[in-house]
């Protein structure tokens, strides 16, 4: 782009600038009506978590329980991710990865999402 271009491209951009009314920002948003938006956020603006599954330790009771704290705070979406930690001080529980166990949970905590409102996804975690 040569300096002739730039400069008349500058002189439009400026020119554009100093119409009436572009540089006068309208406030039309009121304390009130801001405090308002605040108590009734829109679903697209809703918060996401990730959601690990530690150790296989899983169970359809807690889920529930889980998904219902979720949705009283807010939360939209929630992805799980099934993390081993392989300590000791934290053993493996019965809900391997894929088992018939896991499967049954899954479905649970995604049957128990839709009906609170929030999205689930999976992620593949170490």
């Amino acid at each position: 782009m040569n300096d002739r271009y730039k400069n008349s491209l500058l002189l439009v951009v400026l020119a554009g600038l100093s119409l009436p009314g572009f540089s006068q920002v309208k406030q039309t948003a009121t304390v009130p009506s801001i405090q308002q938006q605040f108590h009734a956020v829109p679903d697209s603006v809703r918060p996401s978590v990730y959601w690990y599954w530690i150790n296989d330790n899983i169970s359809e009771t807690g889920v529930k329980k889980d998904i219902e704290s979720m949705a009283q705070v807010g939360i939209g979406r929630a992805f799980i991710g099934n993390i081993g930690l392989g300590k000791d001080d934290m053993p493996f529980g019965a809900g391997k990865l894929f088992s018939e166990e896991w499967w049954r949970v899954t479905r649970a905590a995604i049957s128990q999402a839709t009906k609170s409102g929030i999205e689930i996804g999976l992620f593949n975690g170490p």
